[in-house]
C-alpha cells in the first residue's frame, strides 16, 4: 500500500533485496594480530639468525621450496621474539568511521 497517491510522471520504485548472512558477517571488522616492533628483542633475533645453518636449509632445493623454508624460519623468529597484541573487534560494519560511531 503506497503512502502517497501514485504520480504518473514519478512512479514508485519497488525492489526486493536478498542478502546472504555469510556476506554480512564478512563485512564486520575482525580482530587482527599486530606486532610491536618497538618492544622486539633484537639481540635474540640477531642471535637466532646467526645460529641458523642456511646452507643445509636452502641448498639443493627448488626455489619455491627454499623460499618457503626461509619464510618459515623468519616467521618463527618473529613470533618468538616480537610481542603481539590483538586489535579490538568492532561491532560496527567496516564502512562506519570513528566519528560516525561516536
Amino acid at each position: 500500500v503506497p503512502l502517497l497517491k501514485l504520480d504518473d510522471y514519478h512512479p514508485a520504485f519497488s525492489t526486493t533485496l536478498t542478502i546472504d548472512i555469510k556476506i554480512i558477517s564478512k563485512m564486520t571488522r575482525k580482530s587482527l594480530t599486530k606486532y610491536n616492533y618497538r618492544k622486539a628483542d633484537y639481540e635474540n633475533i640477531n642471535r637466532a639468525l646467526t645460529e641458523i645453518d642456511w646452507n643445509s636449509l636452502l641448498v639443493n632445493l627448488p626455489a619455491e621450496e627454499a623460499l618457503d623454508n626461509f619464510y618459515e624460519v623468519i616467521y618463527s623468529i618473529i613470533r618468538e621474539h616480537i610481542p603481539q597484541s590483538q586489535s579490538k573487534n568492532s561491532h560496527f560494519p567496516i564502512w562506519f568511521s570513528k566519528s560516525l560511531i561516536h
